[in-house]
């Protein structure tokens, strides 16, 4: 089974590669167009991670197609991915700072063998005639969202609004 997911704000699409400008600036690294920005002390970059751990969220968290944030958050918190993680502090905030912006992850999942190239470049393009934020609309949304202060958050204060949200006061 293969997974297939895509980002979204109100009814647009946002591309990954826009999102990842947005995190590089945010934790004011050089953006790179080789890789996506790979979060200090850790070597993997936060879409592998994401892919990850929707898939180890499949069969308990994704409803209706759409994954919470909150999960994701507390899954790295955990460690609960396949890959190693060598410091959870910056995940936490890369996922944190898509939830301030109201990212919404929509998730698709295809039973697809290793022939089905056919399927599998439908589902890759399955938004193509959607309505998709530029860079420049995405930077610009982030820069009058007036949440700095929230993105800019550290790890304790993001996991201790998560779990007054999840388990209350």
């Amino acid at each position: 089974m293969d997974v297939f997911w895509y980002m979204k704000i109100g009814d647009r699409f946002v591309d990954k590669s826009d999102m990842d400008e947005v995190l590089c600036r945010s934790f004011g690294v050089e953006v790179s167009e080789n890789k996506y920005f790979v979060p200090d002390g850790n070597r993997v970059n936060w879409v592998d991670m994401l892919g990850s751990l929707i898939w180890d969220l499949l069969s308990s968290k994704c409803a209706e197609g759409r994954v919470d944030l909150n999960d994701i958050i507390e899954a790295v918190c955990h460690y609960n991915t396949c890959y190693v993680i060598g410091d959870v502090r910056p995940y936490i905030r890369c996922y944190h700072i898509m939830k301030v912006l109201g990212i919404s992850i929509l998730v698709y999942f295809a039973h697809l063998s290793m022939f089905d190239d056919e399927e599998r470049s439908r589902m890759y393009h399955l938004h193509d005639d959607e309505a998709w934020m530029t860079t420049d609309e995405l930077l610009d949304y982030v820069e009058k969202s007036g949440k700095t202060r929230e993105i800019n958050e550290d790890h304790i204060s993001i996991l201790q609004k998560l779990y007054n949200q999840m388990y209350g006061d």
